[in-house]
C-alpha cells in the first residue's frame, strides 16, 4: 500500500510545481547541460526540491482560527 506523505486537501501538483520554481535556478538550467554529471547533479536537486516541498507543504492561514494577542 502507497504511503502518502501529505494529507488529502493538498494539490500534488501545485506542490511539485511550487518545488520546482523555488529550486535553485542553477537546477533547472542544469538539465540543459551537456555534461552527464552536471545533469544527474541537477536532476537530484530538482527531485530534492520537490520532495522538500510536498513533505513540508507551507502552512496555509485557517480564516476560522482566531488571531492570538501578544
Amino acid at each position: 500500500m502507497a504511503q502518502h506523505l501529505i494529507d488529502p486537501p493538498y494539490d500534488l501538483h501545485h506542490l511539485a510545481r511550487e518545488g520546482l520554481m523555488h529550486s535553485p535556478g542553477w537546477a533547472r538550467v542544469g538539465l540543459t547541460f551537456g555534461d552527464e554529471r552536471l545533469r544527474e547533479e541537477a536532476i537530484n536537486e530538482l527531485a530534492a526540491s520537490i520532495v522538500q516541498r510536498i513533505s513540508n507543504p507551507p502552512v496555509e492561514a485557517d480564516a476560522n482560527q482566531l488571531r492570538l494577542a501578544l
